[in-house]
């Protein structure tokens, strides 16, 4: 992941990145007292953990339609990335709509 830019604004930083597949993802980082005051650690935690599985869901749509566009069938790709062909197969349905 490559840092595009960094930026700071009213007391908190915020970054740009580009993954290694082309996406672009923008990170804010708080201050600590910020965080603190806000919600319980637990909170936070549900609400990282949320966001890591949102992100690992684009990664993989991301990824599942960079291989369409290069024309491999949707068992090839199924196998390559552990899904089931079915999942290739709506995501296809998806893009097509």
């Amino acid at each position: 992941m490559k840092c595009l830019e960094t930026r700071q604004r009213n007391g908190m930083k915020w970054r740009r990145y580009r993954t290694a597949d082309g996406r672009t993802i923008t990170t804010y980082e708080l201050p600590e007292a910020v965080l603190k005051g806000a919600a319980p650690a637990a909170k936070l935690k549900e609400r990282l953990e949320m966001w890591q599985n949102g992100e690992r869901l684009r990664a993989r749509r991301h990824a599942v339609l960079a291989r369409i566009e290069q024309g491999l069938k949707p068992l090839a790709i199924a196998d390559e990335l552990g899904l089931s062909t079915r999942q290739v197969q709506m995501l296809k349905r998806k893009r097509n709509a």
